[in-house]
């Protein structure tokens, strides 16, 4: 679930809060079902 905040019509910020442990157990099945990018290095900046 997530929320998302706008200005002036734009999206400003994004607030998803995500259940992380789940996230980490989708990712192979994912990969699983071809979607290549589920087992991709995080973003970092």
């Amino acid at each position: 679930m997530g929320r998302w905040f706008l200005r002036w019509g734009r999206i400003v910020e994004i607030a998803a809060n995500e259940d992380s442990q789940v996230v980490a157990e989708s990712k192979p099945v994912l990969a699983a079902a071809g979607i290549r990018d589920a087992l991709a290095l995080p973003i970092t900046s």
